[in-house]
């Protein structure tokens, strides 16, 4: 046989042994690279921090200003005077977003979970001129909730690009990459607290309760 013949042969052998190997101890996948999403489509980090910011404050003092009028219709008027204040720090362009991105989930937290204390209570009545400023805070209430559900996309995936490369993320958009992945709790604190605002808005009989766009956007609220 033809030397060269030969050397060809013992060559394709070998490589297919190679091969052969290979295959039969299953090497793992390549990692994904950090920054992309599953579908290895790249996390666009800026231009998603830019939309998810601006429909955050937009929803935020919504819901806060909600708050204000609602605490104002249970006659606590020093904690709604304080939560206007604090609508006013969030809206202030001299301060750095990301602390005032925090103020402002602070903010509702807190007062999301005085607010639950205090219409989950049996005992708590409201006055008919606190009715009115109930019957105020609804269409806040809503527009704050419809803005939440908005951000639902966004917050998915900013989330997720910041888990795949923190450190990244953070070169990239700043202080915002360590207030973005709390989010999810404070929405759902939203969604907690708007169902029950709701209920007891029918409960008391105010204008407005029977609202199809609160249902609605309940309904359509899926931070999964």
């Amino acid at each position: 046989m033809n030397t060269s013949i030969l050397k060809i042969l013992i060559t394709l052998l070998f490589t297919f042994g190679i091969c052969t190997q290979v295959s039969s101890f299953g090497l793992p996948d390549m990692p994904k690279l950090p920054g992309k999403s599953s579908d290895s489509k790249p996390i666009d980090l800026k231009g998603g921090k830019t939309e998810l910011v601006d429909k955050f404050f937009k929803s935020s003092n919504h819901y806060l200003a909600a708050l204000a009028l609602l605490n104002k219709s249970l006659g606590k008027n020093t904690e709604a005077a304080q939560i206007e204040k604090e609508i006013e720090y969030a809206n202030n362009p001299g301060i750095d977003e990301a602390d005032r991105m925090k103020n402002s989930i602070k903010t509702a937290n807190e007062a999301s979970k005085a607010i639950e204390a205090d219409l989950g209570n049996e005992a708590t009545s409201i006055s008919t001129e606190g009715k009115v400023y109930y019957a105020q805070s609804l269409p806040e209430a809503i527009k704050g909730l419809a803005g939440t559900v908005k951000m639902v996309p966004v917050t998915k995936r900013m989330v997720n690009g910041i888990k795949a490369s923190p450190m990244s993320a953070f070169k990239q958009i700043g202080g915002v990459a360590k207030v973005i992945p709390s989010l999810p709790s404070y929405m759902q604190t939203i969604q907690k607290t708007m169902n029950l605002i709701r209920i007891k808005a029918k409960a008391q009989g105010i204008d407005g309760a029977d609202d199809p766009a609160l249902e609605a956007e309940e309904a359509s609220f899926d931070m999964y």
